[in-house]
């Protein structure tokens, strides 16, 4: 048992010597390159002056000036002083990227930066207190009871001190402590609920704002196709009630210009492409060349001259453009209808929200199903509030709700079976369970005693205690690159064949699935430990539910394997985020010839918020079990905050914005109720292992609470989630229902793929962009 106990703490001590180790040259490295960079000259971040407000396009952000090569040769005492300097203030942007507030956050990167900040700095300041109170707390009373004669000693047993003889007296603090944790999960997500609202309604400028475009407007789905339904067809429908004929202002008719957005997509990679050469000329003299035919990405092709190549390609697709715009357009079955107050939109979703009901209620008979009526199916119509006008993705209106499911289903199913027969860290798992000769010794029988199956049986390595080192370092982080690269990529690919209908339904699915799968790859599949897919299958089929949860939080490799991951995430992930955010500035600057001011960052949020609350998962999940991780889930949020917040202050970005951020915020917040409520139904189970069914039924009670939350509709919308379209209600201002809209809002949707806004009707992407 002393062998045991010397031999486990090396490999921890080894463990955290190797993660800090890399974190402090990352640190070094990364200080240093900001040193290097940094303009003494240059007016540090400024403070937003109490009371002005800042706004995307009043006023340009400063810009950064050029970062200059440093080839001096330095000597020994150069290095040594270096070093003093990283010892004295090892990372020096530090507080000044704490200092920047909120206002100067969203002037710099926009309003879905200064949400995702939000809710980092929300939840820093939550595991921050959960970790106090655990350490103080848990884990010295689970050191001060013995364990139950039934626990195997193990690493889980050796790490949390878990498991006691009189359960029904000592783990009445652990339950108090997760309902704690439950409860102040659920209020600090209304809390940024709150502050979400506020921000996407408008409502902190002024409480006259006046309302967007979309909250005049209402979108109509499942018309007929084809011929194209037209401007007067609807515009019979809507007079059919007295109100909305005196105040509709237009009607907007969305045709499928899918055909077009592929070539002005691919044209604008051309005309990026075109622009980095014409820069690569300038700054070099030489003109540049490129490799064109099929198998160019390879190699293999012939060398063209790149700008005239480019140039031509450029030309081609202005005349494919304007010949596409000259066809005869198919329609998508959808069409807008602007109103002149907010009143009469919302009554246009009551009058005419059902084919049906509106058919027999107004006597319109051209809403009715037939060959040259208005709604080719009853059954696929549907009016709603309208999405923004930025927030509508043009080439999938074509896309019913049914395909749009369809779609989305079969995408999924794709992943499931790709992730889980190639990517997915099973595979890996079963690489290096080729290194171990597990071994099911007889564990002894208590009270209660777990199920027995491969999981819960210690292993011990063929190849000796430094295979063990290396594995137990090997596997989290391959299972970190996997959910890190791997499948986000796949996942992307996917989504983007799914026919969403707008913009921020892409982003909330991307994260939807990104988050998914690392759930199912962090937590279910290491902590089971299985052998092979067909034992997952079948182990399930037998175990009861409250045996699979608590052997997530008991048994297995969960307990080497969650410290080890989580203690990557914290330091050697993070350390290589330090790394990657201060020197990519540096290496984009040098590519670009000295003008990285003119480069845009495209920040992928949905996997921000991802990758940051598998991480959040992990401290739920084992924050009352596993005491001793929480530490460095606090540390892997200290860090991923002031990392993310210095990416997004200095290299902002105005590439693609999200502008429905509310719409992935609120999957974050369902995300993270789930999470919590998962915990607690873990933690349930657990407590029925050690022989307190009394004290369980409070933390199934409270899993319950939590999954009625996220699943009633009216609390989800009152305290979870807030909605992409404008409702109205009393967050909204119910007093302007009938304030006139802006005489502006007339065709803002109109289709701009559709637009001829060069004169004489030819495209000349080059003479517009001075190519």
């Amino acid at each position: 048992m002393l062998h045991f106990i010397r031999s486990w703490a090396l490999d921890l001590v080894l463990h955290i010597l190797v993660y800090l180790t890399l974190f402090l040259v990352a640190a070094f490295y990364a200080a240093r390159s900001y040193r290097r960079r940094h303009d003494p000259e240059q007016a540090p971040f400024a403070r937003v002056e109490e009371g002005k407000t800042y706004t995307p396009g009043n006023e340009e952000p400063p810009k950064r000036t050029s970062w200059r090569a440093d080839h001096t040769e330095y000597t020994w005492s150069d290095a040594m002083s270096e070093f003093g300097d990283f010892a004295r203030e090892p990372v020096p942007f530090l507080m000044e990227t704490a200092n920047v507030d909120d206002d100067a956050v969203h002037h710099r990167a926009g309003l879905e930066a200064r949400l995702y900040l939000h809710f980092m700095k929300s939840m820093l300041m939550f595991f921050g207190v959960v970790a106090g109170l655990v350490m103080v707390v848990i884990l010295p009373a689970n050191c001060l009871n013995a364990k139950a004669s039934w626990m195997p000693y193990g690493d889980y047993a050796q790490t949390t001190a878990n498991g006691f003889r009189h359960p029904e007296k000592a783990l009445v603090l652990h339950l108090l402590c997760s309902l704690f944790i439950a409860t102040c999960v659920l209020v600090v997500v209304y809390l940024m609920r709150e502050h979400l609202l506020s921000f996407a309604r408008g409502l902190h400028k002024s409480e006259a704002a006046t309302p967007p475009v979309q909250a005049y407007t209402v979108e109509m789905q499942g018309m007929r196709v084809s011929p194209p339904v037209t401007e007067a067809e609807v515009a019979t429908v809507i007079n059919s009630d007295p109100r909305l004929r005196q105040e509709r202002m237009c009607i907007a008719i969305a045709n499928d210009v899918t055909e077009i957005v592929d070539k002005v997509d691919e044209q604008k990679e051309l005309i990026e492409s075109l622009a980095r050469y014409k820069e690569q000329l300038e700054n070099e003299g030489v003109r540049p060349t490129m490799l064109v035919g099929p198998l160019s990405f390879v190699y293999c092709g012939e060398r063209v001259d790149a700008i005239e190549h480019l140039q031509k390609g450029i030309r081609a697709l202005d005349e494919d453009i304007d010949a596409a715009r000259g066809k005869r357009l198919v329609g998508t079955g959808t069409a807008f209808v602007t109103f002149r107050t907010r009143g009469a939109a919302q009554q246009c979703v009551r009058v005419l929200g059902d084919a049906r009901s509106s058919n027999k209620r107004l006597g319109v008979p051209s809403i009715g199903q037939g060959p040259t009526n208005l709604c080719r199916n009853p059954a696929v119509w549907s009016v709603k509030m309208a999405s923004k006008p930025q927030d509508v993705c043009w080439r999938n209106l074509r896309y019913s709700a049914f395909q749009h499911t369809m779609l989305l289903l079969l995408g999924f199913v794709f992943l499931l079976v790709t992730l889980s027969f190639v990517v997915t860290p099973l595979f890996f798992i079963q690489v290096f369970l080729s290194l171990e000769q597990i071994t099911e010794d007889e564990i002894e029988k208590g009270p209660q005693p777990p199920a027995h199956f491969a999981a819960f049986a210690p292993k011990k390595m063929s190849g000796g205690w430094m295979t063990t080192f290396v594995v137990s370092l090997l596997t989290p982080l391959s299972i970190l690159f996997i959910n890190f690269f791997v499948m986000p990529a796949l996942v992307k690919w996917t989504v983007r064949h799914s026919g969403h209908r707008t913009n921020s339904g892409v982003r909330s699915s991307e994260f939807a699935l990104v988050f998914f799968f690392m759930i199912v790859n962090l937590l279910f599949i290491p902590a089971l430990s299985l052998g092979s897919l067909e034992e997952l299958l079948e182990i399930t089929g037998w175990v009861p539910l409250d045996k699979i949860l608590a052997s997530v939080v008991l048994y297995g490799s969960a307990g080497a394997f969650f410290i080890d991951y989580t203690a990557q995430c914290a330091l050697l992930a993070t350390a290589f985020y330090f790394m990657y955010h201060t020197n990519a500035p540096r290496i984009h600057d040098w590519a670009s010839g000295g003008t990285g001011d003119k480069l845009h960052w495209n920040f992928d949020f949905s996997y921000f918020y991802s990758s940051i609350l598998s991480v959040l998962a992990i401290g739920l999940m084992f924050s009352v079990t596993v005491p001793l991780l929480m530490p460095f889930v606090a540390l892997c949020v200290f860090t991923r905050y002031y990392t993310d917040k210095w990416q997004l202050i200095t290299a902002h970005s105005s590439k693609n914005p999200d502008p429905s951020p509310e719409r992935t915020a609120s999957s974050v917040f369902v995300s993270l109720i789930l999470v919590a409520a998962l915990a607690e139904a873990a933690f349930g189970g657990w407590l029925t292992i050690q022989g307190c069914n009394d004290l369980a039924t409070f933390a199934w009670l409270a899993s319950l609470l939590l999954l009625i939350v996220i699943a009633v509709p009216w609390t989800r919308r009152r305290f979870v989630t807030v909605s992409d379209t404008w409702l109205g209600g009393e967050d909204e201002h119910p007093e302007t229902m009938d304030a006139p809209a802006p005489v502006s809002y007339m065709g803002s949707y109109e289709n701009p793929y559709e637009k001829r806004d060069e004169a004489g009707g030819k495209r000349d992407s080059l003479g517009k962009h001075n190519l």
